[in-house]
């Protein structure tokens, strides 16, 4: 049919429709002005040729023929309309006309649609990949930027490196690894870049000329140390609200790697290996600390400790602490009465 021509408005309803001949139904065609041509192929035995069904599907080999009826009474957002159904089933022409016609009564049928806007979503991770890397060199020198005393001993940040996981709890994640020189600095030292003790033993020791953590002022006797830079409520906000920062970026990262890295370490490292580190680690502080004296108290108390909490309960560790934080108290409470 020639869908360019503009129909003039009807009225869709139309009595006694179902009494009338094929013939006569078409005649009230003119009612939404069909050419002559339109009504010659309704009127035909068969309104679609053969050679326009070869050109809609494959193999064409024929046409089907199914009856074309009008149904009727339909009032669309307050236009009436004559809908063609081709079914082979009779009554439903009939079904809807008279459903219609229940509805035409309470102002017919209204519709709605929001616009033909589609929104389209691109995941693209490897091309977030090939854009840091076309960056790479622009990166290096804003991480270097970021410590240059570690760049001055000739460490520093020297490649940067890009995978992309396609599944992760939040979906697809593209990871940056930093590879850095670190010029043997403990690596807690290297990323957080602040200078927090002198636990940064060995030749990392220059590069981060920490104050003392316990001092006393000569002359007010107040004590300064890392504890009274924030207010108690002021660490515990600030503290939680950098655990919860670094769960939510640690996390999406971590289930990628907990099995690698729980598989490697049950399969390649012993026990008595993570002992010894910790054991090692442990010897090398005290010895930065205090000398050989330091390890002496150490392996004191983790000989004697160990032993009377096996045979009595006794914790002697959690005790020494007491002592330690009560010894370091005595310079204050010293300046305080001008001692």
């Amino acid at each position: 049919m020639n869908k360019g021509v503009q129909r003039p408005s009807i009225n869709s309803r139309l009595e006694n429709m179902r009494n009338l001949s094929p013939a006569e139904r078409l005649a009230v065609a003119a009612a939404v002005s069909l050419s002559d041509a339109e009504k010659a192929t309704l009127s035909g035995d068969g309104a679609l040729d053969i050679h326009r069904a070869n050109g809609m599907i494959e193999n064409v080999i024929g046409t089907f023929a199914l009856p074309l009826g009008i149904a009727t009474n339909f009032q669309v957002n307050g236009r009436d309309y004559l809908i063609p159904m081709a079914v082979e089933e009779p009554s439903v022409v009939a079904a809807a006309s008279y459903m219609a016609r229940i509805a035409r009564s309470g102002g017919g049928f209204t519709t709605s649609s929001t616009a033909p806007v589609m929104r389209a979503q691109i995941r693209d991770p490897h091309g977030v990949r090939i854009n840091i890397l076309a960056a790479k060199d622009r990166i290096v020198d804003c991480a270097n930027a970021k410590d240059a005393i570690l760049v001055g001993f000739g460490g520093g940040c020297r490649d940067v490196e890009v995978h992309v996981f396609r599944s992760s709890p939040r979906g697809p994640m593209v990871i940056v690894h930093l590879l850095v020189d670190v010029r043997e600095a403990l690596i807690p030292l290297v990323a957080f870049g602040l200078p927090l003790s002198p636990v940064a033993a060995g030749p990392a020791a220059p590069l981060y000329n920490a104050a003392p953590r316990f001092t006393v002022d000569a002359a007010t006797g107040a004590v300064n140390n890392l504890h009274n830079l924030l207010t108690p409520f002021e660490f515990l906000v600030y503290g939680l609200i950098g655990v919860a920062i670094a769960a939510l970026i640690a996390y999406p990262f971590a289930m990628n790697h907990a099995r690698t890295a729980a598989a490697f370490v049950s399969r390649y490292v012993s026990h008595e290996a993570i002992i010894g580190t910790f054991v090692g680690l442990v010897l090398v502080i005290g010895l930065w600390e205090g000398g050989l004296l330091a390890l002496a108290v150490i392996l004191a108390i983790g000989l004697v400790g160990g032993l009377l909490y096996r045979i009595i309960g006794f914790n002697t560790g959690m005790q020494f602490m007491g002592y330690y934080a009560a010894l370091l108290s005595v310079p204050a409470i010293a300046k305080l009465f001008g001692g």
